[in-house]
């Protein structure tokens, strides 16, 4: 008879070597084609989020996280080839659009946000992006669907959340933190400050009932070292020393899954931000983790601060 134990090990071997083929192929596959807009961030949070732990890490349903990455990813190429005004006002705006779309789907699925921002932060028009994002997030879903026939994940169930009055002033909060971050970001050259990981984790934080903004400091800590981790691995090992890609992504995510386990803050962004280092432009690649601290240092004050419960005070 199986102990629990074992089936505890079998269950983690399952979960890692998904994430890693997932890793594998999306990277692998924009090699292959030499298109790097092939790689989606987002699927690495997205097969995390499905699969990590036992329950779907967000209030949603597969058909429902495939509309809204199809839905944001479309929207957010058509704002880049038409919408009208300064990269920084495109920028803002998706960001309002994408918390709306957020906050009328009735769950928690914060990536969406991230699939509307992406392509205008990085000037992306190709149809590429567009497969990628709904065809990879297919295959994750189909991964959550064998680990559930298989009996390693329970099916979810879900119930639509019911918005009231402050969930719309969240979302008034949001938007303005959101825009003074994108505006520095911009204006100061650090761009990726406001990498779109970071504004789905900071949509996250501002739950008042999640675990991870009991643990502020671990927060930073993890979307830091997988900044640093995907970017000096893409630097050495592709950079320097001109080998794959898809071989410094994956081993990436193998080191993700180890500082995801050991600082145990599941907050599945941490994962994308591991994998946008190997999408951004090389001369960012070694200033990409201080980007990505100052901007989740801010975000991360910016929960706690304007998002505070009524009837309990925030962790130190």
């Amino acid at each position: 008879m199986e102990t629990t134990t074992s089936k505890n090990n079998k269950d983690r071997i399952f979960v890692d070597v998904a994430i890693l083929i997932m890793t594998f192929l999306m990277v692998g596959t924009s090699e292959i084609f030499h298109n790097r807009e092939i790689i989606f961030p987002e699927i690495a949070a997205i097969t995390i989020g499905s699969i990590f732990l036992p329950n779907m890490f967000w209030e949603t349903d597969k058909i429902r996280i495939l509309i809204y990455i199809t839905l944001c990813a479309v929207l957010g190429v058509l704002i880049v080839l038409f919408c009208p005004g300064s990269h920084i006002v495109k920028l803002i705006f998706a960001f309002f659009l994408a918390q709306v779309i957020f906050i009328l789907s009735g769950t928690s699925f914060a990536p969406m946000i991230s699939a509307m921002v992406l392509p205008i932060l990085l000037q992306t028009t190709s149809k590429a992006y567009l497969i990628s994002a709904i065809s990879f997030t297919a295959l994750a879903l189909v991964i959550r669907i064998i680990f559930e026939k298989t009996g390693y994940r329970q099916k979810e169930t879900f119930e639509k959340i019911k918005r009231g009055p402050l969930d719309f002033r969240d979302l008034f909060v949001r938007v303005v933190i959101g825009a003074v971050l994108i505006i520095l970001a911009i204006k100061s050259g650090l761009k990726f400050m406001m990498a779109p990981p970071l504004l789905v984790a900071f949509t996250e934080l501002t739950n008042r009932e999640t675990a991870p903004r009991k643990h502020p400091f671990k927060v930073i800590l993890l979307m830091f070292l997988c900044a640093l981790t995907g970017s000096l691995l893409r630097f050495i090992i592709h950079m320097r020393l001109n080998l794959p890609l898809t071989l410094a992504a994956v081993l990436a995510m193998g080191i993700f899954l180890f500082f995801f386990r050991k600082i145990k803050i599941y907050l599945p962004p941490a994962g994308a931000i591991t994998i946008l280092s190997f999408l951004i432009p090389e001369k960012f690649v070694l200033y990409y983790p201080i980007h990505v601290l100052i901007g989740i240092s801010i975000l991360m004050a910016s929960a706690l601060i304007f998002f505070r419960s009524k009837n309990q005070k925030e962790p130190a």
